[in-house]
């Protein structure tokens, strides 16, 4: 429970503020201040008070920001109405400051009569980095003890001063090396005995000094114009207009800044930070920092070269990107010369800077090769991993629709090509990605879409010829094109294996033997290639789609069935009452396909508009 205890010493009364861990001034700590320093006032043995945090570390870190806006800092009393009653109080009121005074807690401590700090004491008025400025007469009680300019420096800037410099400024009256609060009740009471009546600030004229220079040009935080103008305002009000218009003009300027959305969002990054950095214990204790074995930096600039550097330094694998040949090129001079200066200077050897400088590999792009993607989801995946930033290699059976649609997304040729593959062809798959290795130097992403669907057929009806050409396609085409990339993707330590499958190999479906059969087959060799490629860091998933709104669909159709006929009988098994359009399967690959899936491998994506979920019941 929070209290501030009091206990009196030679007729000083102790009032001291203990709301750990900081002292922070919200509103249940100002009532009970404001409570015992009354008793402490009424008390008739009681002829000083000293003010003091509850530890040594802290007098007060200043207002419950929590507060800011809210009906609490409306409420009586408020921190004006403390320092109002401390001010005015008939005995002296001194502030015993240790650790460190911020923000209200420094203004606590200037109206007070005199101030005492420990050796290691900081005081400050940060606001400024909150995008506010002091709002309980800070603006004007520190021109009246330190001057205009002095003020506005400490203000502007939001550092914290030490007590050696707070002394020679005038802030504070005596640092002292000792127990605080015996050091402050003992210069109290010797003060009262034989030394001058202590002064209010408020009461003090304003001293001389070199006013020239405004808060803007002053401010260590920049961006933030306007509290800064809200400073000049009030410190050039402090000894010029009357004490009381003077605060209430820095209150008026202080409500102000506190409405704005500049302060507000400051004020949410303030907490975020600090929420970001304090983890229950479970999950700090399940935390496990994970290990890193490539790092890719993209732009070989001066920026990149440099970040590159580092990290070869660290003895770290490093894969440079730049899509410009000669900018890579300077790149990686840049980082030769580097480690060259370090051999010349007898900071490495040229066998440890030879290693750092392997250590970094350029890489001009980042390849993805799309099987099918002449049309349909092919078509709309090359084009979302084009927009993603890698190199796309169009492959398809058909040579005019891989090339168009390689002109489409880059008419130079120089981030996606077209190229002619049948996928059944072992051989022809691996001169292919042969091929585009040693053109772009890595192979990321393979997405292995070329398919063959099945005519709605009965099982008796369906013959050897027709059995093994679905299968070819759609698994051994599979294998193929994982084989040829694995070699790649294994060197690198790292690739994405997407495999397009159906619903229908999780769901069977009558007329359909040999096409559930083959989607059956590559959901499992899926599941298989991801336990066996694991260690290499390549991840292989599956998207499996269910009916889309795709010409391969009428090949699903029965016999003698019209388009509106299907539409009655496939409707009602999707819960989404549509088919789906290649573009929203394309999303899921390009999402599957990209390295933020880090830990995601051997998963079926099903994407069927909640088919699976509806009544399992076969009527398609």
């Amino acid at each position: 429970m929070m209290n501030s205890s009091l206990d009196i010493r030679r007729g000083i009364a102790v009032v001291v503020l203990d709301s750990p861990p900081v002292n922070a001034l919200g509103f249940t700590l100002l009532t009970v201040l404001y409570e015992r320093i009354g008793a402490a006032l009424d008390h008739p043995d009681v002829r000083g008070i000293v003010l003091t945090g509850s530890t040594p570390r802290a007098f007060s870190a200043g207002a419950d920001i929590a507060e800011f806006g809210t009906v609490a800092s409306t409420a009586f009393p408020s921190l004006n109405d403390l320092i109002g009653r401390i001010e005015n109080a008939h005995v002296p009121i001194v502030a015993a400051i240790g650790g460190f005074a911020l923000g209200g807690g420094m203004e606590l401590a200037l109206g007070c009569h005199a101030r005492i700090a420990s050796e290691g004491a900081k005081l400050g008025l940060p606001e400024v980095t909150l995008g506010l400025m002091p709002g309980a007469g800070g603006t004007q009680r520190l021109p009246l003890l330190i001057g205009r300019a002095a003020a506005r420096l400490f203000i502007a800037t939001g550092r914290p001063w030490r007590a050696a410099a707070a002394r020679l400024s005038g802030i504070v009256d005596a640092v002292v090396d000792g127990d605080l609060i015996d050091c402050a009740v003992n210069w109290l009471a010797t003060r009262l005995e034989s030394g001058p009546t202590l002064s209010r600030a408020s009461d003090r004229a304003l001293p001389a000094s070199d006013d020239s220079v405004p808060a803007s040009k002053t401010a260590r935080v920049k961006g933030y114009a306007l509290p800064l103008d809200a400073i000049d305002r009030a410190i050039d009000a402090a000894g010029v207009l009357p004490f009381g218009q003077g605060l209430a003009l820095e209150r008026t300027l202080f409500d102000m800044l506190v409405a704005r959305p500049e302060s507000a969002a400051l004020r949410y990054a303030f907490f975020a930070e600090r929420r970001a950095a304090t983890i229950d214990d479970p999950l700090a204790e399940a935390a496990r920092a994970r290990e890193i074995g490539t790092t890719g930096i993209v732009g070989a600039g001066t920026m990149g070269a440099g970040i590159a550097t580092c990290f070869a330094n660290a003895g770290m694998a490093v894969q440079l990107f730049d899509a410009k040949q000669e900018s890579l090129e300077r790149g990686m001079a840049s980082i030769r010369a580097y480690f060259a200066q370090q051999v010349d200077k007898g900071r490495l050897t040229a066998a440890e800077a030879e290693h750092r400088v392997a250590c970094v590999a350029p890489v001009t792009e980042i390849g993805a090769i799309v099987t099918g993607a002449g049309s349909g989801v092919g078509a709309e995946t090359a084009l979302r991993l084009h927009r993603k930033g890698f190199a796309v290699m169009v492959l398809d059976i058909d040579a005019q629709t891989s090339e168009a649609q390689a002109n489409a997304l880059d008419p130079r040729g120089e981030t996606a090509v077209g190229w002619t593959v049948d996928v059944r062809d072992r051989d022809a798959s691996l001169r292919v990605v042969a091929n585009i290795d040693a053109r772009y130097g890595r192979i990321d992403a393979l997405v292995n879409n070329a398919g063959l669907p099945q005519t709605n057929l009965p099982f008796e009806a369906v013959d050897t010829a027709l059995w093994t050409r679905i299968m070819d396609v759609n698994v051994a085409g599979i294998v193929n094109l994982c084989a040829a990339v694995t070699p790649s993707m294994r060197r690198q330590r790292a690739g994405r294996i997407v495999n397009v499958t159906s619903v229908s190999g999780l769901r069977a479906r009558p007329g359909m033997s040999a096409y559930c059969a083959a989607k059956a087959a590559a959901i499992s060799l899926t599941q298989t290639l991801a336990l066996e490629l694991a260690a290499d860091g390549i991840l292989v998933n599956s998207i499996a789609p269910g009916s889309l709104k795709t010409p391969m669909f009428e090949k699903f159709l029965r016999p003698g069935e019209t388009w509106d006929g299907a539409m009655t009988r496939y409707l009602p098994q999707i819960p989404l009452n549509r088919l789906g359009e290649p573009g929203e399967i394309a999303d899921a690959i390009a999402w599957v396909a990209t390295d933020a899936r880090s830990f995601m491998t051997g998963q079926v994506i099903t994407m069927d508009g909640g088919a699976r979920c509806h009544n399992p019941a076969n009527t398609h």
